[in-house]
């Protein structure tokens, strides 16, 4: 007669040997055919992408497919260099490219125009998203753009620049701005505005109108500017 209760005897061989309770201390209750059943019910689960799995090593670098990722389903092609450098592409869309220290793309040609990207132009690199943000920033270093002929920006929306220090612009010939609606500037510091040769104030609707908050004549008009009148007076006098 059997007891039930009492754990089946294993070897040294059996798979059960494997399993371990949460705090790391051997499991000696689970039965040889309870882990054939759990083992069995996983791979079924998983059958589908098992079925799509493959790897393959070389000295240098692995390929692998049809694995999960964080964040992602299953990848469709994985190549991983020793150095732990990557391409990757998944199920989901995503393409990305690791590089330990830099990755460069180099055109050495151009494709000429009637195709693609821009049907009038001669691309040679192409940045482009059908839908969501282009992002590029440099988190310890500097943006440089550089072109022998134009630059050209254009937005659908608004243009901002944002500097924490200064903004330098710098024309070698002629500096145009051409503004079809209302301009507004406003300085909270000093401003100078100087020409080496003449300089032209001209408005073509109304007369020019400037103003000064020490103006006492044209204080009246605009009591946006705040003068102390007693105190300049009293400087005056001393």
């Amino acid at each position: 007669m059997t007891d039930s209760n009492k754990p089946e005897k294993r070897d040294d061989y059996s798979v059960a040997r494997y399993v371990e309770n949460p705090d790391g201390t051997p499991n000696t209750t689970i039965t040889e055919e309870q882990i054939k059943l759990l083992v069995e019910q996983e791979v079924e689960k998983n059958i589908d992408r098992l079925a799509e799995y493959y790897h393959k090593k070389y000295p240098t670098f692995d390929i692998t497919g049809g694995h999960d990722l964080a964040k992602h389903d299953l990848s469709e092609y994985q190549m991983s260099t020793k150095s732990a450098q990557t391409i990757l592409f998944t199920n989901t869309g995503n393409a990305k490219i690791l590089g330990n220290a830099s990755v460069e793309v180099i055109s050495n040609g151009k494709k000429s125009g009637g195709g693609g990207f821009d049907d009038e132009a001669e691309a040679g690199i192409v940045l482009y998203a059908k839908n969501g943000i282009i992002h590029i920033e440099s988190a310890n270093g500097t943006v440089f753009v550089r072109a022998a002929k134009d630059i050209n920006l254009q937005a659908g929306g608004d243009i901002k620049l944002d500097a924490a220090g200064n903004i330098d612009i710098k024309a070698g010939k002629d500096m145009i701005t051409n503004v079809d609606v209302d301009s507004t500037e406003n300085v909270q510091g000093s401003k100078l505005v100087y020409a080496d040769g003449g300089l032209t104030l001209h408005s073509e609707k109304h007369d020019i109108e400037t103003s000064s908050g020490t103006d006492e004549d044209l204080y009246g008009d605009h009591p946006d500017l705040k003068t102390e009148w007693d105190t300049i007076s009293k400087l005056r006098e001393d």
